[in-house]
């Protein structure tokens, strides 16, 4: 390896007749054998040191050489300048480098590292961009953790096809080892990687590319944005045609709420209304779910993002079924004004109590008719549901989809959450670091008729569809040597991005791990079923399936393939868990425990 350090010494023998006060000059690491060349500017404080000056070089400790030699003589030229090539010696640490003229001594240090230790850090492994934009990546080049100046880091091309991008070259590092590359999408939305390399050091990026996200217009008519299934809808019903919405967003229920509100039970909605300022407006809000029947509308106003430390106003408004209409007074066209809308039910809080969410976690499926794709539910105590559906892409491949968190309704008997389809890295060769857990692909909500059947509404990539969902029952009734060990599990955070979902029914063990094939898409394999060999440890075979694509078309259970690929082991300890396993002949292990979420 060369390093190239242009002035690097500069001053290095500063004031060479007046003064004999050595000067530690920091040179960056070398690895072992490696080269650099150094070029020294010499100046006193009349100006440059003129030509033809001698400069002795000596490497007291023996820990490299110029040219080979234990010493080295230079001369400097017109410029006052003069050069060096050092070359590192074999054994790692310090090494000190002195330069003589007379009585006057120079020094300078390098560290001498193993070229394993060479080592390149992004500032972000991942990274999420706009189609139509770019994005600036620092990438720090260290040896022994020391930075690297002057270092040309070098980026593999990019994919000729897809989603891509233009790679300006890499800044050469600087002095806190620091490198910077400038990407530009192609305007192609996907994922994909780039690799920068210097020496024998790589390091692997991930850049997913999106589409930009639309610029609401004004409309009189507009869906309430951030709920996350059958979202309210706000209407202008009579107005001057001028009067439009810009936005309209979800609140959710407020902890100060107004005198004699006890909640406000399907949220709150901020708006404005522009175009036909200090006009009253008549509006309409229609939910997919009922009003509360003695329910009072209440608004609250903020300017420029600030509270107004005003009481909550009461609306006049007719409440019927989901909809509520009610006059507004549209904004000044100098007003930043944002005001929040929602309908309360009368009460006190401590009067209302919310009944407790059912306990549904378990695994789901739609029955013997649609065999082969299925849903875990993992709940916690508090109620809330970790929910993973496991089915087919468009080729049949099994993929999975996922929700880590949600809400019920005051009910009880409907959750809605986000779904997301992460990006990771293959089982066996797994890499945190540049899992993309991406935007949402869609939404969904669960509605459970009984403690044994809900309906699944869901829109993933824009495609809507429902299914009818019952408890899938596995396990014969027999006692456990186990207490319960169902539930959602992981690696803990230095594997997130996996996990291992066990669905218990009495002793008999029904468990599901998604992860990631070899081209880093999301896949699954399941366990279902098997034996305790111990009163600790449960083990059976795993399974790949493949089937008929879930989404957008009929499921077709005729087209499912089950395919034995091996086996595993679950050891439990009380706390955790190891789980085993050999897959196509490649085994592995992971230390779980349960995910908190």
């Amino acid at each position: 390896m060369r390093s190239l350090f242009p002035r690097l010494l500069s001053g290095w023998l500063a004031g060479i007749a007046a003064s004999a006060a050595a000067q530690v000059i920091p040179l960056p690491p070398v690895p072992i054998g490696g080269t650099f060349r150094a070029i020294v500017s010499l100046s006193t404080e009349a100006g440059p040191v003129p030509a033809g000056v001698g400069i002795l070089l000596s490497v007291p400790t023996g820990c490299g050489s110029f040219n080979g030699q234990p010493t080295g003589f230079a001369t400097t030229d017109g410029r006052g300048q003069f050069s060096f090539d050092f070359r590192a010696g074999v054994k790692p640490g310090p090494c000190r480098i002195e330069g003589r003229n007379g009585g006057t001594v120079g020094v300078a240090e390098t560290e001498i590292f193993v070229p394993a230790d060479l080592a390149i850090t992004p500032d972000y492994t991942t990274r999420e961009v706009d189609v139509n934009g770019s994005t600036l990546i620092t990438l720090t080049v260290s040896g022994a953790g020391m930075p690297l100046q002057g270092i040309p880091v070098a980026v593999d091309p990019p994919p000729a096809t897809g989603a891509s991008a233009t790679l300006s070259p890499p800044t050469p590092t600087d002095s806190k080892g620091k490198s910077l590359l400038l990407v530009r999408p192609n305007g192609t939305p996907g994922i994909y990687e780039i690799v920068a390399r210097y020496g024998n050091a790589k390091r692997m990026l991930r850049i997913a590319q999106y589409p930009p996200s639309p610029v609401p217009a004004l409309a009189r008519a507009r869906d309430v944005e951030g709920t996350v299934y059958g979202p309210p809808r706000m209407s202008i019903v009579s107005g001057p045609a001028s009067c439009a919405l810009p936005s309209v967003y979800l609140w959710p229920d407020v902890f100060v709420r107004p005198a004699g509100i006890g909640a406000f039970p399907l949220g709150l909605v901020e708006t404005s209304v522009k175009g036909c300022p200090g006009v009253a407006v008549r509006l309409q809000l229609d939910y997919s779910d009922p009003l509360p029947a003695d329910g009072v509308m209440y608004m609250h106003t903020s300017f420029n993002g600030n509270e107004v430390p005003a009481p909550w106003t009461v609306l006049p408004a007719v409440v019927s079924g989901n909809s509520v209409s009610f006059t507004f007074t549209a904004d000044d066209a100098s007003e930043q004004r944002q005001r929040r809308l929602g309908v309360g039910r009368p009460g006190a809080p401590a009067t209302l109590p919310l009944p407790a969410p059912p306990r549904v976690g378990d695994m789901w499926w739609s029955g013997v008719a649609e065999n082969g794709w299925g849903m875990t539910l993992s709940q916690s105590a508090e109620g809330k549901l970790f929910t993973v559906v496991y089915g087919y892409d468009d080729a049949g491949r099994s993929t999975w989809w996922v929700s880590s968190s949600g809400t019920w309704n005051d009910a009880r008997t409907k959750f809605d959450g986000y779904f997301h389809v992460p990006y990771g890295t293959p089982w066996h060769a797994y890499d945190p670091s540049l899992t993309v857990i991406g935007r949402s692909v869609g939404s969904a909500r669960l509605e459970f008729k009984d403690a044994n059947t809900a309906t699944f509404r869901y829109t993933f990539n824009g495609i809507p569809g429902e299914k009818a969902l019952q408890r899938q029952v596995f396990g014969p009734v027999e006692a456990s040597p186990q207490p319960n060990v169902g539930g959602m599990w992981w690696g803990g955070a230095a594997q997130s991005g996996w996990g291992v979902a066990i669905v218990q029914q009495h002793a008999t063990l029904f468990s599901v791990w998604y992860t990631y094939d070899d081209s880093n898409r999301p896949t699954w394999y399941m366990m279902p079923g098997g034996r305790w060999s111990s009163s600790q440890t449960y083990e059976g075979r795993l399974y790949r399936t493949q089937g008929s694509p879930w989404l957008g078309r009929p499921y077709d259970p005729s087209r499912l393939q089950v395919i034995d690929v091996g086996t595993y082991k679950l050891t439990f300890d009380g706390t955790g868990a190891r789980f085993d396993f050999t897959i196509d002949g490649r085994s592995g292990s992971h230390i779980l425990s349960r995910l908190p979420f």
